[in-house]
């Protein structure tokens, strides 16, 4: 197995939508009704991806990992999001079963890559749901 990290293209929506979907099921309980989570998530993300690929802002880029033609991680920030706090890491989502082997350090790599070019004088941050544990563990 391995890994390659690269924008997304359109070409990427559905899995994309697929790993948001799938990573939401799982932890975000609590932060997000069980009849969202348990039903109209799928299509909600398949929308939400579809249309945001095909036509990505230039303040935006989506990473992903992809592992022989299955999308396994992505991130997605948006630059200089807000004056002060800098550019916002909107989406960081890893394969549950490929959690701690280092696809969500390198994403996070080609995001501050991506930040550092285009926006050099700003900063980076994100929110996490508070019931997100194992992601506060990760960021911390």
């Amino acid at each position: 197995m391995s890994v390659r990290y690269r924008a997304a293209t359109s070409d990427d929506a559905e899995g994309v939508a697929h790993l948001h979907a799938l990573s939401w099921t799982t932890a975000y309980r609590g932060g997000y009704s069980d009849a969202f989570l348990d039903g109209p998530v799928w299509e909600d993300r398949r929308t939400f991806w579809t249309d945001r690929l095909a036509d990505l802002p230039s303040d935006q880029y989506v990473a992903v990992a992809e592992d022989e033609g299955e999308i396994v991680g992505f991130a997605c920030v948006t630059g200089a999001h807000h004056a002060e706090l800098g550019s916002y890491l909107d989406n960081l989502h890893v394969s549950p079963e490929r959690h701690r082997a280092g696809i969500g350090t390198e994403l996070i790599n080609a995001i501050v890559t991506w930040c550092r070019e285009r926006y050099p004088d700003h900063g980076l941050y994100l929110g996490v749901l508070e019931q997100n544990t194992r992601a506060q563990s990760f960021y911390a």
